[in-house]
């Protein structure tokens, strides 16, 4: 499923952020771990771009947006209520 996302980004070596408020969308899966629900990032998309389809320096953000949005527990549950209501369960 695919979600507006917006992060800063930041490099941690130089202790500046590159880019503040980026906005993108992610297409994201919910997977399980040992009964977790995980957030797992299959592409972003800029201005119906996927960025893994870039350049090196587009591929790099597609690593560093995903790390920011598998950790971003608003967006893991956002994908957990929308799963649960378009695949809800059995009583």
């Amino acid at each position: 499923m695919r979600y507006p996302f917006c992060t800063d980004l930041s490099d941690k070596a130089l202790g500046i952020t590159l880019f503040q408020d980026f906005e993108c969308e992610v297409d994201v899966s919910l997977i399980w771990d040992n009964g977790e629900p995980v957030l797992e990032v299959n592409a972003v998309y800029v201005d119906g771009a996927n960025l893994s389809k870039g350049e090196s320096a587009s591929q790099f953000l597609v690593h560093m947006i995903a790390d920011k949005a598998e950790c971003d527990d608003d967006l893991l549950t956002r994908l957990i209520e929308d799963q649960e209501v378009r695949f809800p369960r059995a009583a």
